[in-house]
């Protein structure tokens, strides 16, 4: 009867060099989740579907930017948090190996991710805010505008390559994760700052799930009100 192998899996561990030449720029600096955790969203998307349906229909073209606006936003702390936890599954096994680190690039594919749903979700805010009225603009663009960058060297990296406007020394990836946030080559979002416009988003989907509806049906009961008042009145 032969015993069982209790030996552990072995385990690997690349220099600093291997990580950022066959990871990504600083990867190998990478020693903490600095994103903080976030919720999953509320049921909004849903609430703004049923809304239209049966309380308050949104006429295109608003309604479909509306719509538009609410998928991104949802997508994009979706993608948030799937970055987030492997990053933290990443981080987690630092002290034991690094040759996972193919997790962290993963996680910062989902960071691009949302990084692209949340800035198209913002432009589509900042249109919608433009027929809503200047009271629904969001506090702070130049948080946006940041984000914006890394979103572009994301997007346009192809652009970068084809038209040399990138040096062969500078090809290394659209972005790339640090311990405090997300780098590209001209522009840098700690975690918290892209958190916290995730949140400023998901309030304005909030609005347009919930405080946009009940504004509706309050109108339409006082409307009501007022019509049945009349209707009493003597002739």
């Amino acid at each position: 009867m032969t015993e069982l192998d209790t030996r552990k899996p072995s385990t690997g561990r690349f220099t600093a060099y291997v990580l950022n030449q066959f990871g990504a720029p600083k990867l190998g600096e990478l020693s903490i989740c600095g994103a903080p955790p976030m919720d999953p969203p509320p049921p909004y998307l849903g609430a703004l579907i049923l809304s239209n349906i049966f309380v308050a229909q949104l006429y295109d073209p608003l309604g479909r930017m509306v719509l538009m606006f609410s998928r991104r936003v949802d997508q994009a702390i979706r993608e948030y948090r799937t970055a987030h936890d492997l990053l933290a599954s990443y981080v987690a096994e630092l002290n034991e190996r690094n040759d996972h680190f193919l997790r962290a690039m993963q996680a910062t594919a989902h960071f691009e991710q949302s990084i692209a749903s949340a800035c198209q979700a913002f432009k589509l805010m900042k249109r919608l805010n433009h027929r809503l009225g200047p009271n629904r603009e969001l506090p702070d663009d130049r948080r946006a505008l940041r984000i914006i960058k890394l979103w572009n060297r994301s997007k346009h990296f192809d652009e970068d390559l084809e038209g040399c406007s990138l040096a062969d020394k500078d090809i290394i990836a659209p972005v790339w994760l640090t311990n405090d946030g997300i780098e590209c080559i001209d522009a840098f979002v700690p975690f918290t700052e892209f958190r916290t416009v995730l949140l400023d988003l998901l309030d304005g989907l909030k609005f347009f799930a919930e405080v946009l509806p009940q504004q509706h049906t309050e109108d339409r009961e006082a409307r009501n009100a007022e019509a049945d008042a009349g209707a009493r009145k003597p002739a």
